[in-house]
């Protein structure tokens, strides 16, 4: 029987045991943070072979396998930039972050708002602000508020989780503008554009692929 959750249960539906770890695929670092994980039954192994519908989570006594039910994603996202210290420091946290722009994400708060009443997921996708011909991470948006700064100018705080590297070589001329349905411009250096979801978004989600450690 196959067993989905939107996220981890918190105990075993075969064996009502609540040691639920995350299955870990491919092949990771063998950081402190790592072994002390695998050594307290929170992470499991799953192999270096990583499919597109690989489960997600194990229940360490029963072995019993859970996947993740697939994510509806809105048909844009949000492309920004941040500096890499910023986005790593998020993902070494957990892949949860809240970061604060001066200006506002007008046409990004609308999407978000639509995603959050549809319950679909709104992607944000990120370049690094030192060297932004690349899109190096992607993470799902939980929250935008645009309010009035000290400076009696809009800012815009966002907030996101489930940050994740993008693992293949993915470029910013390749995404899609939402307003003009064509790619970006090689000389586009703005911090913000809505885009069209890429598809290696939504494969990557599918795979779930686990690029925490």
């Amino acid at each position: 029987m196959r067993y989905e959750y939107a996220q981890k249960p918190k105990r075993c539906p075969v064996c009502k045991g609540s040691r639920i770890a995350e299955i870990l695929w491919g092949l990771p670092n063998e950081t402190p943070k790592l072994k002390a994980d695998v050594k307290a039954g929170r992470i499991v192994f799953g192999g270096c072979i990583v499919s597109d519908d690989d489960p997600v989570w194990k229940c360490v006594s029963c072995n019993a396998q859970f996947h993740r039910k697939h994510d509806d994603f809105m048909e844009y996202c949000v492309y920004t930039i941040r500096h890499s210290h910023d986005i790593k420091t998020a993902y070494n946290k957990g892949g949860k972050g809240k970061f604060t722009e001066n200006r506002p994400w007008t046409t990004a708060e609308k999407i978000f708002m639509k995603a959050k009443k549809a319950g679909s997921i709104f992607p944000i996708v990120f370049g690094y602000a030192e060297r932004i011909h690349k899109v190096k991470y992607w993470a799902r948006v939980t929250d935008i508020k645009i309010s009035i700064g000290k400076d009696g100018k809009k800012n815009t705080t966002y907030s996101f989780d489930r940050l994740s590297r993008i693992p293949d070589k993915r470029y910013i001329k390749d995404l899609v503008l939402k307003s003009t349905r064509k790619t970006i411009s090689p000389g586009f250096i703005r911090p913000l554009a809505v885009c069209i979801t890429p598809d290696y978004i939504l494969q990557l989600s599918k795979a779930q692929a686990h690029w925490r450690y």
